[in-house]
């Protein structure tokens, strides 16, 4: 608070101690008064400020996951809600992700939890540089996150899927091992009544389908069935 206290004084001062004469100072002793208003001024200026910053603050890690420092859950829906609702990306299409790590149970078994909150870091760090302004992103639950972002046409939806897809499989090795992702998405036009539910639904039946595929035929044969 000091800082504060000192910037916002120094030139409100310097206009009561003097009058400009061409383009010299002439110095006068400012009333005690004066001086009195423009410290109590500093004060409530400071007191303001940091009151904002607070504020600003609370509301940050009201809204974001701790670790990823994504969106949570919770504002991740609303944020994408309001975004369909207002029709914000002037768009034809928008486009659902649904992201889940691979056998993350297992890395966190075999390497402990803090690597696996490094992977999770890096993944959330990677859809960030992918996901501009205008899109949302968040940890959806667990070891999965979710995204929306709008698109011109399908072919521009596509790139961008190919090009996330890619950055999430060359992640850095941990210990040697190779963290891998199944990227699941959705696109479909941009219309008044689109459904928020279903469009995740879809990205995440999408995802399971990436996941299945890359099991061997013997696990594939005998495994979960993939919702639909």
């Amino acid at each position: 608070m000091s800082n504060t206290l000192l910037i916002f004084p120094a030139f409100t001062i310097k206009l009561l101690t003097g009058w400009k004469l061409g383009r010299k100072w002439a110095h006068v002793e400012p009333p005690t008064e004066e001086l009195e208003v423009v410290q109590m001024l500093a004060s409530l200026y400071a007191v303001a400020l940091e009151k904002y910053q607070l504020e600003s603050q609370l509301k940050f890690h009201a809204s974001r996951d701790p670790l990823t420092h994504c969106f949570n859950r919770r504002v991740l829906l609303q944020e994408a809600q309001y975004h369909l609702d207002n029709t914000t990306c002037r768009h034809d299409l928008v486009g659902c992700f649904f992201v889940d790590i691979d056998k993350f149970k297992q890395i966190n078994d075999k390497f402990g939890h803090e690597v696996g909150d490094e992977v999770l870091i890096q993944v959330a760090n990677t859809l960030k540089e992918h996901f501009g302004l205008g899109s949302v992103i968040g940890r959806y639950g667990g070891d999965e996150f979710v995204g929306f972002s709008c698109f011109d046409n399908k072919e521009e939806l596509e790139t961008f899927v190919a090009q996330l897809s890619s950055s999430l499989n060359q992640l850095e090795l941990i210990e040697g091992y190779q963290v891998s992702v199944s990227l699941g998405y959705h696109g479909t036009e941009l219309t008044e009544n689109l459904n928020l539910d279903k469009l995740i639904k879809a990205a995440d039946v999408s995802m399971y389908r990436v996941k299945h595929a890359k099991r061997p035929k013997c696990d594939r044969d005998h495994g979960v069935k993939i919702p639909g």
